[in-house]
């Protein structure tokens, strides 16, 4: 969903965790859809990387098994979103973005990256490289990230390299 983000200081409040509030805007300005085959929770981050002209998308892995259920992938940035049918929608249209070719493609026609990080953050510097977020759950319960730095190659299906 597209949102009109100048309008966000309106609806700021501070965060207090035992009573939640939910402000924002009541509509959205327009909805896009990725068909991606199944994830958990839908995309957990989204970032534009101006040196592939894409977009990244990191999702949770879904559980479904007719679908590879891939953790990355990237949206074409070079092609607008098309009114098209929507999967499993009884013949409704949307805006449909399309993914990128890169990773790799499975037996459903979907590309995805076999990537493991990005759902608790990514950074595109604009220039090839990227931050990905590598989370860590403590023996106390607790959670911690530290940030890895690494490089893009679109020739191979893992796509994103560590930079030592």
């Amino acid at each position: 969903m597209q949102y009109d983000t100048s309008i966000f200081d309106t609806y700021g409040k501070s965060l207090n965790q035992l009573h939640p509030h939910h402000s924002g805007p009541d509509c959205y300005e327009t909805r896009y859809f990725l068909y991606t085959g199944n994830t958990n929770f839908g995309i957990q981050n989204l970032e534009y990387d101006a040196y592939t002209e894409n977009w990244i998308v990191a999702v949770y892995r879904g559980k479904k098994e007719q679908f590879s259920n891939q953790p990355l992938f990237m949206i074409d940035g070079k092609i607008p979103p098309l009114p098209l049918p929507l999967a499993g929608r009884n013949g409704d249209k949307g805006e449909v973005l399309t993914l990128a070719t890169l990773g790799k493609k499975d037996h459903n026609g979907i590309y995805g990256i076999e990537f493991p990080y990005g759902q608790t953050g990514v950074c595109a510097l604009g220039d090839g490289r990227y931050y990905f977020s590598h989370p860590q759950k403590h023996e106390d319960g607790s959670f911690s990230s530290t940030v890895v730095q690494y490089g893009i190659n679109t020739t191979t299906p893992k796509v994103f390299c560590k930079i030592l």
